[in-house]
């Protein structure tokens, strides 16, 4: 792991090659390890020749957070 960061409450941001990103959960030390096939089921997006994997939590806190982005609206 190069470089990590808070991105927002409870998500960090960690660079493992110059040309790869992951978001992962905070808290949650098997992300830091997770491969494609994680049982996380990571989402992956290549933007600009980066690919940015974005990990789902195993506490489905993003679950928590769309719930509480639509009663916000």
């Amino acid at each position: 792991m190069a470089n990590g960061s808070k991105i927002k409450d409870g998500w960090g941001l960690f660079q493992t090659y110059p040309t790869e990103w992951h978001v992962h959960p905070e808290n949650e030390p098997d992300h830091i390890h997770c491969v494609l096939d994680c049982q996380c089921g990571p989402k992956i997006d290549l933007t600009n020749g980066i690919n940015i994997i974005v990990h789902n939590s195993f506490d489905g806190r993003e679950a928590v957070e769309t719930a509480k982005e639509i009663l916000n609206q």
